[in-house]
């Protein structure tokens, strides 16, 4: 009987465990905040959150709604934000005043054939590229942009030099919030609106249905084909803040990355997936969704991609310091090598 009892006993401290200090604790989602933008750029971020891909890694996410990404640097610089959407031209212009920074982990959209639409009103008499070009005297066409230095104004400028002897010297930039900017274009520039709208959808949508606008030229199109216009950023404040938690931290980057990417993958390759999500977040009607014009949503991380940008800011005057920047280096690399991501071209964020 008392070898039956140490028998059962043994058994019960194999299956059991110890004590009550080393019984195992209920698992808990770490949480981090991650900036984002009601646009469709965002869209695998709340298709892995519906499905539950970071709740599998461990992690909960608070969103949080930004207008573009100078709004959130703050908060990132300081380590208070974990992660963000970002512009690339914004992204580049923080890298080169400060330097290392942010860091990208995943990239989010890429231009496609009219997701950039240069609108004109219906009975505008911009008829090409051409007729934006000033004569030396009297008003300047206006071209409304939602903000200065952006992906709007970059684009735009590459989009005027497809036209011998035309830039931005012959046109005033006139920075309008993109929900206005139909508005501003059904007004005109002789009162108080715009000649040329820089819009994308679903404001594109709204101006043709609802004001006839048509457009000028496509500004995601030739040289801005497929041209880069936002990933995600970590802060390196916050990776590097307390040298006890840099592994575990980096170890988040390398979660948040592999459940992205999840997300990516079906809004690359699932339109529908995309069209469902967009109503969520994004304030676009579920109609609207399933017809406006989306750009891409590239699966990996490619530093020769992103250098399409950081040349073309350095060749518009977009850098101060005019020096170039290597894209390379913008991408995150985990001090984790066993377990970090790879950002090759063939294997994408997920290992």
């Amino acid at each position: 009987m008392r070898r039956t009892l140490l028998v059962l006993a043994s058994l019960s401290l194999a299956l059991g465990g110890c004590t009550n200090a080393e019984a195992p604790q209920p698992n808990k989602l770490e949480k981090i905040t991650v900036a984002y933008m009601p646009i469709p750029d965002n869209a695998a971020l709340f298709i892995a959150m519906k499905r539950g891909f970071f709740a599998q890694e461990g992690l909960e996410i608070e969103p949080k709604e930004i207008r573009g990404l100078a709004e959130a640097v703050p908060k990132l610089l300081s380590g208070a934000w974990q992660f963000s959407l970002a512009n690339y031209v914004t992204f580049f212009q923080v890298e080169e005043k400060q330097p290392g920074k942010l860091r990208l982990v995943a990239d989010a959209y890429a231009a496609k054939k009219n997701t950039f639409s240069l609108m004109v009103k219906k009975d505008s008499p911009l008829k090409s590229l051409k007729d934006l070009q000033w004569s030396g005297s009297g008003r300047k066409k206006r071209i409304g942009v939602a903000t200065p230095q952006s992906v709007a104004t970059l684009t735009t400028e590459i989009t005027l030099a497809t036209e011998k002897d035309l830039n931005k010297d012959d046109i005033e930039f006139v920075f309008i919030k993109l929900p206005d900017m139909p508005q501003a274009v059904e007004r005109g520039g002789e009162h108080g609106g715009v000649d040329v709208g820089w819009e994308v959808e679903p404001y594109i949508t709204d101006s043709a249905t609802k004001y006839s606008a048509r457009q000028l030229a496509d500004a995601a199109s030739g040289p801005t084909d497929q041209f880069p216009i936002a990933g995600w950023a970590v802060s390196t404040t916050w990776v590097n803040a307390d040298p006890g938690q840099v592994r575990q931290r980096a170890d988040v980057v390398a979660r948040f990355q592999r459940a992205l990417n999840r997300g990516q993958q079906i809004a690359a390759s699932d339109r529908s997936a995309v069209t469902a999500i967009l109503p969520t977040y994004a304030h676009i009607e579920p109609a609207k969704a399933s017809v406006i014009a989306l750009g891409s949503f590239p699966t990996t991380l490619e530093g020769r991609r992103y250098q399409r940008v950081a040349d073309a800011m350095l060749q518009f005057g977009y850098l101060t310091s005019g020096k170039p920047i290597n894209a390379e280096n913008v991408i995150w690399r985990s001090p984790l090598a066993a377990s970090s991501p790879s950002v090759s071209s063939s294997t994408g964020a997920t290992p």
